[in-house]
Parts: C-alpha cells; structure tokens; sequence
C-alpha cells in the first residue's frame, strides 16, 4: 500500500474517531454545558518544572471557568514523581486502576508511563 494511502487511512480513521466523539445527549432544559454533579481527576507529572506547573494550573483553571470546582464537584489526585522513573510507574499503575473520568499525563514519559 503506498504511503499516501495509509495516511489518507489514518486521516479517515482519525475523523470518524473523533466525530463520535461528540455530545449526543437530549437537552433536558437545563444549560447545555452545566457540568456534571461530580468529576474525578488523576493528574500524574515527572517533576516539578515551570512549564509543568504553568500547563497543570491552566487546565484546573479552565475547569473552575467551565463550573468545576475543586471540593463541590471537582476532586483531583495530583501525583508528582519527583523525576524518579519507579516511582513515576507506580504512580501510573495506581491511577490506572483507580475509576477516573480522566488522568491528565503531563510530559511525554508520563503519558507513556
């Protein structure tokens, strides 16, 4: 198969990937974007640095604007390794066997953890 094909593929696959991705939940009368009654997060990140920081506030900032707030209908476990690669897999077989809504990796090693 040349390689135009294969990425023409991916492409496809990618956009109907993401288009069932979408909302198709009835409106019941209530604001369409009101947030869920409550929302767990797992955040795991390799060290503390700045851009690390910046992008993890950012995201909690833009829950809180879009209406969760941490301690009503927000929890969160944030997990910092501590740039220590052990301790880093462990924290990402916890969090993987735990029920969240969403873990946030922050660092590629941490998605890949």
């Amino acid at each position: 198969m040349r390689l135009r094909s294969k990425f023409e593929i991916l492409i496809l696959v990618l956009t109907m990937t993401i288009s069932g991705c979408g909302n198709s939940m009835e409106t019941t009368g209530e604001a369409e974007n009101s947030p869920p009654d409550k929302l767990t997060i797992g955040i795991i990140q390799i060290a503390e640095d700045q851009n690390l920081e910046a992008a993890r506030k950012g995201f909690i900032n833009k829950l809180r604007a879009n209406g969760y707030i941490q301690g009503q209908n927000l929890n969160i476990d944030y997990r910092n390794a501590r740039n220590n690669q052990d301790d880093l897999q462990s924290i990402a077989q916890e969090l993987a066997s735990k029920k969240y809504d969403l873990i946030l990796a922050l660092a590629t090693s941490s998605a890949v953890a």
